[in-house]
């Protein structure tokens, strides 16, 4: 039988040789030739070096200049070999001391708990480790390393072996202890397992909430609150709060709801937008908060208020609440808001939103017919109107302004539909009945779009009249106009000072005091985003770059590509509402890349409006960090960066650069006018 130290020995043989054949495996596969032989040798040289130092195997592996010193004379043929070689001593040297750390970490947990290598954890243990908060924090760590197992006969610590094996697949994996635990809490999170309320502390510090589900963390949420944990639990909820903030999804607004409730997180803005997308939080917050649900929809989108009004419908408790804020909000935002309300009207049988459901069948057929030409349309469309004059006349109600908007609507319908014949009397009704310019640009929009070449040229004449009267009302270009006097003293062109003034009134001369206007335009470069993100509101971005025609120098239309026009023409409305009519809103975006190319070669007054939602999707490395710094180094050239954006906009990018640059928020077309005006004022 062999001694203990012949034993140690023939371990550190076996260790001494492990190791120089991986650095010969290394180094092959980095294309230096190394045969057997050499390595033999070199495993030779190594045992008798460390020999002749009289110290140990574990202190030179773990020295990368010995190990360097002794391989590198056997194995590193050339001089480009000692670089590779250096290379791969340094790569493998790192792994072992970061093995050895791991091993020692792990083997202090095991302490920490009160276990051992290769034992089993049986009832009396597991209530040992739990009545001591380090020993379940340890326990928990173990458990989801894969130090601990669990086996058919319960659970069962590895054995050094198997651990260290274990160990070499998380620096694989992960490259650390800290990577390895915030994947696997990453993980036990979203499946909701409770070994993450023994490591609450651990899953804040490595930002776990950050990357998890946020339906998950909901879940651990409410957990935590029925441990008792009431300060962690608000932690946690404050994150998920930020999370939201940013824009992300999720499915349980119900109960987010209840949660940001119950710790006071419940601002204005995320509970409205939580009963916008759930009727059950709509219906809570109609019961317990009407006077705040109505004066946090005062200054919301017209989409979100749609939404509530429709949630709130679909409840016979809040159909009279729903009738009233559509009834008030109408009469606030004008008839456009109903365009909103139509599509997500439920199915109601009776009263007056079975009216507005068929007012919206009504008028999708009746574009459809115009569109198409088809007359089955045209013949539906009349079948429902006789349906929903029928319906409202037999309600019973008050002469309120949404009742009279709907009449008003009937009956436009039905002149449409009896001049249907006529193309450009029915385009013409159909974009003025709702008397609302911004609901007649959308319609007239959509026709614009139509395969039916009468039609087309109808609703695009009609569109071209009423863009250009919305965008001279705003004013736009003259009051960005400074005008500036001089007087002319004696032929001289002089600014009026003191001195002047005092000769001119001593020595009168009527017919030498000339007055000259000069006026000073100052270029604004226009970035209009055309990517297929910014459909849905393709009319509120034409309408605010064309705001701007009459100082545009230089107007930049970009999706994944870029388009430059810098001539005259883009200073005269109808020529600008020309090109962007014909602008097709398609494509991926590359912001980035367009934001350069409008910046470069201009040297005049350095003014930018960029209307985009500033959604990167063509590929960059940290796409979000490089568009901010571009951003950053426009603002440091000194351009005055003025975004308007539709409510998609990317909040993470809005919340780092808001502090130099403009930003307003347009969700509507009949928003444009005085988002422009505000942005007119400021330059």
């Amino acid at each position: 039988m062999l001694s203990k130290r012949s034993s140690d020995r023939e371990d550190d043989t076996r260790k001494l040789i492990e190791f120089v054949m991986r650095i010969g495996r290394e180094l092959r596969r980095k294309g230096v030739r190394v045969s057997t032989s050499e390595l033999i040798d070199a495993a030779i040289i190594l045992e008798n070096y460390i020999a002749v130092r009289g110290t140990n195997l574990r202190t030179i592996l773990s020295s990368k200049e010995d190990l360097f010193l002794v391989l590198a004379s056997t194995l590193a043929k050339r001089k480009p070999d000692l670089h590779v070689l250096k290379e791969i001593i340094d790569r493998t040297v790192d792994k072992e001391g970061t093995k050895r750390k791991l091993v020692q970490i792990i083997e202090s947990e095991m302490k920490k708990a009160g276990i051992t290598y290769n034992t089993r954890i049986n009832h009396n243990k597991k209530r040992q480790i739990r009545s001591r908060q380090d020993a379940l924090e340890a326990y928990s760590r173990l458990k989801l390393l894969g130090i601990i197992r669990h086996t058919r006969h319960g659970e069962k610590v590895v054995s050094r072996k198997e651990a260290i094996e274990n160990i070499q697949r998380i620096i694989r994996n992960y490259g650390n202890i800290n990577n390895a635990l915030r994947a696997k809490l990453v993980s036990a999170t979203e499946r909701g397992d409770d070994i993450v309320l023994s490591l609450i502390d651990d899953a804040l510090q490595l930002n776990v909430f950050n990357e998890a589900k946020l339906d998950s963390i909901l879940i651990i949420v409410e957990k935590a609150l029925r441990k008792g944990a009431w300060t962690k639990a608000k932690e946690i909820a404050k994150i998920f709060k930020d999370r939201i903030n940013n824009g992300e999804k999720f499915n349980n607004y119900n109960k987010a709801y209840s949660v940001l409730r119950r710790f006071g997180l419940d601002d204005l803005n995320t509970i409205t937008e939580f009963a916008a997308r759930d009727s059950n939080v709509a219906i809570k917050l109609a019961q317990k908060d009407k006077d705040k649900i109505i004066n946090a929809l005062r200054s919301a989108p017209l989409e979100k208020i749609a939404r509530i009004i429709a949630s709130l419908a679909r409840d016979t408790r809040t159909r009279q609440l729903a009738l009233d804020l559509l009834d008030d909000f109408l009469r606030e935002k004008g008839s456009i808001l109903l365009e909103y309300v139509l599509p997500h009207i439920p199915s109601i049988k009776d009263g007056v939103f079975r009216v507005l459901s068929m007012i919206h069948d009504i008028e999708m057929n009746v574009l459809r017919g115009l569109v198409s030409g088809e007359d089955a349309y045209i013949d539906y469309a009349f079948h429902q109107l006789h349906a929903a004059t029928r319906s409202l006349s037999a309600i019973r109600h008050k002469e309120t302004f949404l009742f009279k908007t709907i009449s008003y609507w009937l009956e436009g319908y039905n002149l449409i539909l009896k001049n249907v014949v006529d193309t450009r009397t029915a385009v013409k009704m159909i974009g003025f009945i709702p008397g609302d310019t911004a609901l007649t640009i959308t319609r007239l929009y959509s026709l614009s779009r139509s395969t039916n070449k009468e039609i087309k040229l109808a609703a695009t004449r009609l569109l071209h009249i009423v863009l250009s009267q919305s965008i001279r009302r705003m004013k736009g270009s003259q009051k960005i106009y400074k005008k500036k006097y001089t007087i002319k003293l004696r032929d001289r062109y002089t600014r009026p000072n003191p001195y002047h003034l005092t000769r001119f009134f001593l020595i009168w001369d009527p017919t030498s005091l000339r007055y000259k206007q000069k006026t000073r335009r100052p270029s604004i470069v226009v970035v209009l985003d055309k990517s297929g993100s910014m459909r849905p509101y393709s009319i509120v971005a034409m309408l605010a770059a064309a705001a701007f025609a009459g100082v545009v120098d230089k107007i930049v239309l970009f999706d994944s590509n870029t388009y430059i026009y810098s001539n005259k023409s883009t200073r005269m409305i109808h020529k600008m509402l020309e090109m962007l009519l014909s602008t097709e809103f398609d494509g991926y975006t590359d912001i980035i890349k367009a934001l350069r190319e409008a910046a470069k070669h201009h040297k005049k007054t350095k003014i930018m409006v960029v209307v985009s939602d500033l959604r990167q999707t063509v590929r960059y490395r940290n796409a979000h960090i490089e568009l901010i710094n571009t951003i950053h180094e426009l603002y440091k050239q000194g351009w005055r960066l003025f975004i308007i954006a539709p409510p998609t906009v990317d909040r993470r990018i809005t919340r780092i650069i808001q502090d130099y640059v403009h930003l307003r928020i347009v969700a509507t077309p009949s928003d444009v006018e005085k988002v422009v005006k505000a942005v007119i004022s400021t330059i």
